[in-house]
């Protein structure tokens, strides 16, 4: 039985953990609302990119446990109001490859389309407290239909058409911004515009 990873991700951020995101974020639930399936759509990407290289098998049993561990028993409101985006760094280490967090994180809010209010710093912080509820929200997927390794990758890859709409997680997790990138954002923010 195929299981749609995207899909039953997101729907399990229902509006009442989007709210509590919001809060804690300090922007808007509307703002929080798009950026989650990019979020989720970055955490499946970045998985697969993982599972694709030597020892990721390895590291990728080594996120989720780390997941379920951080999320613990707690559902995912209670776990997004009480979550320190800063016990996430290990986790998005490995996610992010040989790309710095603050680099990934500045794309992500770069090219998200959601500026001002999803900035670098707020998009760290998102992918912080997101991140092991994802990992842990796939863990229970995985046991529930019964996939291993490679039944969550075959679930990643029916799910390539709908990541490609959400973004170019190549482009997230490789791109160096430059100086040009940075006069953009700041002429963009200057204006108001996104």
């Amino acid at each position: 039985m195929a299981v749609n990873l995207l899909d039953t991700i997101v729907r399990s951020f229902g509006p009442s953990v989007i709210d509590r995101l919001g809060q804690r974020l300090g922007i808007s639930p509307s703002i929080v609302n798009a950026a989650t399936p990019m979020v989720i759509g970055f955490v499946l990407s970045a998985l697969k990119r993982l599972l694709g290289q030597e020892g990721g098998e390895e590291k990728f049993n080594s996120l989720l446990k780390t997941g379920k561990e951080l999320v613990g028993s707690r559902g995912l409101e209670a776990f997004v109001g009480e979550a320190d985006p800063s016990a996430s760094t290990s986790l998005l280490d490995i996610l992010t490859g040989d790309n710095s967090i603050e680099q990934v994180a500045a794309n992500f809010a770069h090219k998200s389309g959601l500026d001002p209010q999803f900035d670098p710093h707020v998009a760290g912080k998102m992918m912080g407290m997101m991140a092991p509820a994802v990992l842990n929200q796939i863990s229970s997927l995985a046991q529930e239909h019964g996939l291993d390794v490679k039944g969550i990758t075959n679930a990643i890859d029916e799910n390539s058409d709908a990541l490609a709409s959400l973004g170019s997680f190549d482009a997230i997790l490789d791109d160096k911004l430059g100086l040009l990138d940075d006069l953009k954002r700041g002429l963009s923010q200057l204006f108001g515009r996104g």
